[in-house]
Parts: structure tokens; C-alpha cells; sequence
């Protein structure tokens, strides 16, 4: 029997920048041309070959559940609840981890996220690189920034508006500044040590980055949107328009 190729996908957040769409029900349930985010990924996740996913609720929880139940994507499903207390995306995985097997890598997807990307294939490069972590990352405008050496290891962070750093060890004056992509990889081993609770994934993997290998995997070319702008909707529909998984 082959081993289980597994993904999360980060589906409990309130979706506030889109509230008129998430006033009654879930980000995740947001159609694009038709059909829903969540369907849109786990449909992808499915035709790649991945096996077994598990998305984390919170925000009108029973409206994904339900969801998932009434339909067949292929692939095995597994809830992460999180109705008592929203844990954000370092949390949530931390919650997760007895679902995964320890020894094999995770996809972790933001819902909001729609790409063209070829999942499977970065999952093979972030094995390829011997890391423990790997964050996908973009040379594009953001306001908050990750920052890796010359050899793609994460040192830091930075929020560009406030002019503020968090630093993995001494802060460095040569860095390389990248926009995090919301798709990342890792081995559930490296998080074991945290504790229970709401934390940021970006946060964590700070933590890390001074004890395990955490390194920016470079986006390839392709068709990326983060759904978090009502007015953009129709940018991205267009885009999308013969959209398949």
C-alpha cells in the first residue's frame, strides 16, 4: 500500500475583509465562477494525489461539514475542530497533529488562496531539500516580508509599513526579502514541542528556524490570488473563467 499523501487546508478563519460575503457563512464556502474555495482546492489536491486532507473550522463550522459530507471528492477527509477557540494558523496546526503521520511531509494550504501551481511537484522539491520546513514564497509587493540568508534559510521577518523586525539570531544588514505565498510544507515532528493554544504559523516557524531547517521554496511561474478583497472578485473570475482543478 503507498503512503498516504496528506494536506491541510486553513478554512476556520472569520473572513473579515470580506464581510459582506462571510456575514452568513464561511470563506471557505465563497463561490469563484461557480464553485466554492475550499471545492476548488480540495478538488486540485485530489486530481495532484493527495490522499488525505484535513481542514481546520471555526466560523460557521457546520456549514463546511456539511458541505463536505454532501459531496465526493476522492480524498479522505478529516476535521480539526476549532469551534470552542479559533487558534489562528500556527495553532491550528499544532491542534492537527495527531491526524498526520509523523514521518511524512504536509501540504498546508490557506482556503483564500487560488493558484495554477503544481502541488505535488513543490512537495517533491521541499523533500529534495532536505528540509524540516519550507514556506513557498514570492518576489511581490506585501507590506510584511520573510527574510532568508543566500541560501534560502529563514532568518527573519519584517513589517515594511512599521519599519519592525523579528530576527531568527543577530540581525543581518545583506538579506533577502519575500512575500509568503500561504502554502507551505513541513514535517509534523519539528512541532511537537509546542504547546496547545493560538499561536501564528509565521511566529513558529521563527521559533524553528534556529533549531531545524526552514527555507524559502521559490513560487514557479503561474497564476496566484489571495481572495481577500470583495473588489477583486471579478479580476480573479475573469482570470478563472475555464478554471479546473
Amino acid at each position: 500500500m503507498k503512503n498516504p499523501v496528506f494536506a491541510m487546508v486553513l478554512a476556520a478563519g472569520l473572513g473579515t475583509r470580506l464581510k459582506q460575503f462571510t456575514l452568513h457563512s464561511p470563506k471557505a464556502l465563497l463561490k469563484i465562477n461557480g464553485r466554492t474555495l475550499l471545492e476548488i482546492i480540495l478538488l486540485k489536491l485530489a486530481k495532484q494525489g493527495f490522499t488525505d486532507v484535513v481542514i481546520n473550522v471555526h466560523h460557521y463550522a457546520d456549514q463546511i461539514i456539511d458541505f463536505v459530507n454532501q459531496h465526493n471528492f476522492n480524498i479522505t477527509i478529516h476535521i480539526s475542530d476549532e469551534r470552542n477557540e479559533l487558534l489562528d494558523t500556527g495553532g491550528a496546526i499544532v491542534k492537527a497533529l495527531p491526524l498526520f503521520p509523523a514521518n511524512q511531509p504536509v501540504l498546508v494550504h490557506n482556503v483564500d488562496i487560488i493558484t495554477d501551481y503544481d502541488l505535488r511537484s513543490l512537495r517533491q522539491v521541499f523533500i529534495d531539500s532536505g528540509a524540516d520546513g519550507g514556506l513557498l514564497v514570492q518576489n511581490r509587493h506585501s507590506s510584511r516580508k520573510l527574510l532568508f540568508d543566500q541560501s534560502n534559510n529563514l532568518i527573519g521577518w519584517k513589517n515594511e509599513k512599521e519599519s519592525t523586525y523579528k530576527w531568527v539570531g543577530d540581525a543581518l544588514e545583506t538579506y533577502k526579502p519575500l512575500s509568503f505565498s500561504g502554502i507551505h510544507f513541513f514535517y509534523p515532528e519539528i512541532f511537537s514541542s509546542f504547546p496547545h493554544g493560538k499561536s501564528s504559523i509565521i511566529d513558529l516557524y521563527l521559533i524553528l528556524a534556529s533549531l531545524k531547517k526552514i527555507v524559502g521554496i521559490p513560487a514557479p511561474e503561474g497564476i496566484w490570488f489571495d481572495v481577500g478583497k470583495a473588489e477583486e472578485i471579478p479580476l480573479i473570475e475573469k482570470t478563472f473563467n475555464n478554471f479546473t482543478a
